[in-house]
């Protein structure tokens, strides 16, 4: 799975969760997948440059138990997170999700990056992306709202 996170936020963390989520979800990921710091130049009011790593950063990891376990914290730790099975290489993603301002989630759609896209924000507020014309959107809510009803194990 592939994942695109946008600046850290952790506003429903304690300061010991957010210490804790700092350290070990970078480490998940560069133990199980990959982690990239995507660094962007953002321009103050005053007209410095300033440079903000941790604004931008692409990773991957298996679909696992482990994934699963660390998911909640991911979720929480970013403003916002996007998150889907790729039909594109890991290097492709991170050119796209360079550009994320200028992306919105049906281009990862209909350009054939992947089938459904997932992205949380920290307002918690969830939405999953697909192609209704390949979907039958009834069918796509009946199973999310399975999953969301049935008892965690």
């Amino acid at each position: 799975m592939f994942f695109g996170f946008y600046r850290t936020d952790g506003l429903n963390l304690t300061k010991d969760e957010w210490k804790k989520c700092d350290k070990e979800i970078p480490l998940f990921f560069k133990e199980n997948g990959e982690y990239k710091d995507i660094v962007e130049k953002v321009i103050n009011r005053k007209g410095k440059e300033k440079e903000y790593s941790g604004y931008l950063i692409t990773a991957k990891a298996q679909v696992n138990e482990q994934l699963y376990e660390k998911l909640q914290w991911i979720l929480q730790y970013y403003l916002e997170t996007t998150f889907f099975v790729p039909k594109i290489s890991f290097t492709e993603f991170e050119t796209i999700f360079s550009n994320y301002m200028k992306k919105s989630t049906k281009d990862y759609i209909a350009n054939g990056y992947t089938d459904f896209l997932f992205s949380y924000y920290d307002s918690r507020n969830f939405s999953v992306t697909f192609d209704p014309q390949k979907y039958n959107a009834e069918n796509v809510c009946e199973k999310i709202k399975n999953i969301f009803n049935s008892p965690l194990q």
